[in-house]
């Protein structure tokens, strides 16, 4: 089986030509006992477009994937085929080369809930930005990995808010222009970094007046940069770095 390996900001992804099981998946993402990555896609087709087909860690399907989608269009440009529109279960992408960089026009988001109580004394808020999203505000620095680790199960799968699961977040608002992340993803766990979550995690913070409408998100693997348009889209901007290609 051939792949090539890619990763954005950290978040790196396996990439093959052909679909494979569940157990495969688990087994490749495997950073001991196989590749070793944070997800998989696989290159398919759907109605003439390129489809991205997306395993999380443990095999679960995600709906979409902000890094994984520039890893994917950087794949198709190497290997000459037109990435600009993209398709997805949370819908059709459109994707443009900046630079040396890829910006993805992540549409209109959904608020679920603001400042709801999950756990005790804490409140949440609830974006969809092509995946689900909790978020917490932590400018207090009173959370981090431990209570990501501890905490993230169980509102990952809470089946009568999210039915298919979620992510969480901890967001940190340090200026107008900048925010730092870090986020428990649903399936695989705490990341370097995860484009859906810096979106929302932007997002919100804009719309709570927190933020200027351009902010550069800080995560732990490094920086995207996610703009509110006027007309209330997401467009997010980062590298995609090939890794090496290989055959297992």
């Amino acid at each position: 089986m051939k792949f090539e390996k890619y990763q954005g900001i950290g978040n790196d992804f396996i990439i093959l030509e052909k679909d494979i099981t569940k157990e495969e998946v688990r087994l490749l993402c495997d950073r001991h006992y196989g590749i070793g990555a944070d997800g998989i896609i696989v290159n398919s087709k759907k109605n003439g477009l390129p489809y991205m087909h997306f395993y999380n860690q443990d095999g679960s399907i995600a709906t979409m994937c902000g890094n994984g989608i520039r890893c994917y269009a950087s794949y198709l440009e190497s290997k000459g085929e037109d990435f600009s529109k993209i398709d997805t279960l949370s819908g059709i992408k459109h994707i443009k080369k900046v630079g040396d960089k890829f910006r993805v026009d992540m549409g209109e988001p959904t608020v679920d809930f603001t400042d709801k109580p999950l756990l005790e004394n804490i409140n949440f808020d609830a974006v969809f930005t092509g995946c689900h999203h909790l978020l917490i505000y932590d400018d207090e620095k009173k959370y981090g990995k431990d209570f990501l680790n501890e905490n993230s199960h169980e509102l990952e799968e809470d089946n009568k808010l999210f039915p298919n699961g979620t992510n969480v977040n901890l967001v940190r608002v340090k200026d107008r222009k900048n925010i730092e992340i870090m986020t428990h993803e649903r399936g695989v766990g705490i990341t370097l970094a995860c484009g859906t979550g810096a979106s929302a995690s932007a997002y919100m913070s804009y719309k709570k007046g927190l933020v200027d409408n351009i902010v550069n998100v800080k995560l732990l693997g490094g920086e995207l940069e996610i703009e509110i348009s006027e007309d209330n889209k997401i467009y997010m901007t980062g590298p995609a770095k090939f890794v090496y290609k290989g055959e297992i």
